[in-house]
């Protein structure tokens, strides 16, 4: 599931985490869902952009490494489609070399809570969130969720 080209199943709830264990996953990837966590260390207004987000405002790119300076050969990332990535998608070589200046206008961004002018890691799994609580009942309540489809609906559908 690593290569971009290929489906990735978007889990935040218990119906992913069933259909994960349906389709023959051991384990599975909880990001997104954790930025609506109360303990999640991140300002309102991204926790905000997490909560607006339909899933579908999200691209595939190098931009948040290039701008961090962490950039990996052939490594992506997810993140939200912002102003900021529009302006820089096409242009990564220009903004690992510009980052400095760049640097200035995030943060000036950041501190006027404009989301829309940052870079937001954020996975098409946002469109599922509506709501932020506690990490421990999120996890709870997506292991419950799971548990119950797995025990109630998945053996209705095998055929003897």
């Amino acid at each position: 599931m690593g290569d971009e080209s290929q489906s990735q199943l978007p889990v935040a709830d218990g119906a992913g985490l069933a259909a994960a264990f349906a389709l023959g996953a051991s384990a599975i990837l909880l990001g997104t869902r954790f930025l609506a966590a109360d303990e999640a260390p991140i300002d309102e207004h991204w926790r905000d952009a997490v909560l607006a987000s339909d899933g579908h405002d999200t691209v595939v790119t190098t931009i948040a490494d290039m701008y961090t300076g962490r950039d990996w050969p052939g490594a992506r990332a997810r993140i939200r489609r912002t102003r900021f990535v529009e302006e820089w998608l096409g242009r990564e070589p220009e903004l690992r070399r510009l980052r400095a200046d760049v640097r200035e206008r995030l943060i000036r961004a950041d501190e006027a809570g404009d989301a829309d002018y940052a870079i937001i890691w954020l996975g098409q799994s946002a469109g599922l969130i509506d709501s932020v609580m506690p990490a421990a009942n999120i996890v709870r309540s997506i292991v419950e969720d799971a548990e119950e489809l797995l025990r109630t609906t998945l053996p209705s559908l095998v055929v003897r």
